[in-house]
């Protein structure tokens, strides 16, 4: 929905444009919600808003909806743009970008790096195949009409990356094992797979390339089956906002 107008301050760690080897501070502020005045939300039992309700003792399902939406990657997307900054500096790059959108397919074979890197940022969905980007626009468009949601696929691909990052020895230091866990992270992402460029949990110098499937969002403008924590009796959720599809987002939030 884009309706967030986020900014980063800057509160430590810059002067002039340069870092100055104190910590670096940033602080986003949410300024679309007052969370204290919005209406409190019924158990949902299929989502994990139900499940944090019952492990930590609440009577508001928003103290768990709020604490578990996606605008907690904010933050890591700001810290991110950071440590791209550091990884140039060594010749590493980063691109990620929407490489299935509901039932629309992108074409990326042949393409090389760079074409990714220009095309992704040029794209509405952050998709390097602008035909398929239209076509996802589309799909969006028509999930909206039907108060549905979309799912899809996104790929990130680090170029430069040198030899050896990870370790074959610790299970805890595995280069793979620790990207799968942190893509996994991203809410919604419900499964990761690597492409080339690992050797025994290690980067061998190739392009790396890792792939996470996005399931559609649980939340939709059609009211759902909930559970009314207070009575017990049989509800339908409020809804107050929803999006139609969060790839794009969540392909700029990886490849951070």
């Amino acid at each position: 929905m884009r309706i967030e107008p986020d900014e980063v301050d800057i509160l430590s760690g810059i002067r002039k444009d340069e870092t100055i080897g104190s910590p670096l501070a940033l602080y986003v502020a949410n300024k679309y919600f007052k969370i204290d005045r919005l209406p409190p939300v019924p158990m949902q039992p299929d989502t994990g808003v139900g499940a944090g309700i019952l492990k930590y003792d609440r009577q508001d399902g928003r103290d768990i909806l709020e604490r578990a939406s996606a605008r907690e990657t904010a933050m890591r997307v700001a810290v991110g743009a950071v440590c791209k900054l550091l990884l140039k500096e060594i010749g590493v790059e980063v691109a990620g970008h929407v490489v299935a959108l509901g039932p629309v397919q992108a074409n990326t074979a042949g393409m090389i790096f760079a074409q990714i890197l220009e095309r992704c940022e040029a794209s509405e969905v952050c998709c390097a195949d602008l035909d398929a980007g239209q076509k996802m626009l589309a799909a969006i468009d028509e999930a909206k009409v039907n108060g549905d949601t979309l799912g899809g696929m996104f790929e990130v691909v680090a170029a430069g990356l040198p030899v050896g990052l990870g370790s074959h020895a610790q299970w805890d230091r595995k280069l793979d094992a620790n990207i799968a866990r942190a893509v996994m992270s991203i809410q919604a992402v419900k499964g990761v797979e690597f492409g080339i460029g690992f050797e025994g949990g290690m980067s061998n110098g190739q392009l790396q390339i890792v792939r996470a499937e996005m399931k559609p969002i649980s939340t939709t403008i059609k009211p759902l089956p909930a559970t009314d924590i207070q009575t017990g009796q049989e509800v339908k959720t409020e809804v107050e906002r929803f999006d139609v599809c969060a790839v794009p987002a969540a392909a700029v939030v990886a490849r951070r």
